[in-house]
């Protein structure tokens, strides 16, 4: 039996024909699997997918978006939180404990393909996200110290604010 299979890569979808049987082994590289098997696909309950579901919704909301469901991709419902520089990753943080178990168990991106059955979404979602994690765990520290930076060349205190922004140890002026 022949089998097409579609490889992506970033934003390029490769199309490849294959010959094998579906119960081959593929020399324990890769295993086949039947299409739709969510035990392999998608790993979380309708509920968890809800629950997920519902702590975007309310992250939106927070933003003055009035929603009831996920926003698809091309309505670019991060857009407001991605310009919040500074409310960003409180809303991050919100996020992430909102029912915490759930947020860790199920954030991937086979339970938003899962939840919008199209991978435009599945990937817009997964890298929003992944945008905001960024940010918040490494961003704001690079921000802070170019700040800080900034006041060394405007200040004549310039060795006791250059101690300051070192502390920070992410680089020096040099």
């Amino acid at each position: 039996m022949s089998l097409l299979s579609i490889l992506t890569l970033s934003s390029i979808s490769v199309v490849i024909a294959l010959d094998i049987d579906l119960g081959q082994d593929l020399g324990g590289l890769v295993k086949q699997t039947v299409a739709g098997n969510e035990g392999v696909l998608h790993n979380c309950s309708n509920d968890q997918d809800q629950v997920l579901q519902q702590c975007y919704i309310n992250m939106f909301i927070s933003y003055g978006l009035n929603v009831t469901t996920l926003p698809p991709a091309k309505d670019d419902p991060f857009r407001k939180i991605r310009y919040d520089a500074t409310g960003m990753c409180s809303s991050y943080s919100a996020l992430r404990h909102c029912h915490t178990d759930v947020i860790d168990d199920c954030l991937n991106y086979n339970t938003f393909n899962a939840i919008f059955e199209l991978e435009e979404n599945a990937a817009y979602y997964i890298s929003q996200t992944a945008f905001m994690q960024f940010y918040c765990d490494y961003g704001s520290d690079f921000v802070t110290y170019y700040e800080c930076m900034q006041a060394v060349s405007l200040n004549e205190l310039t060795d006791t604010i250059y101690t300051e922004c070192s502390v920070l140890e992410i680089g020096s002026c040099e």
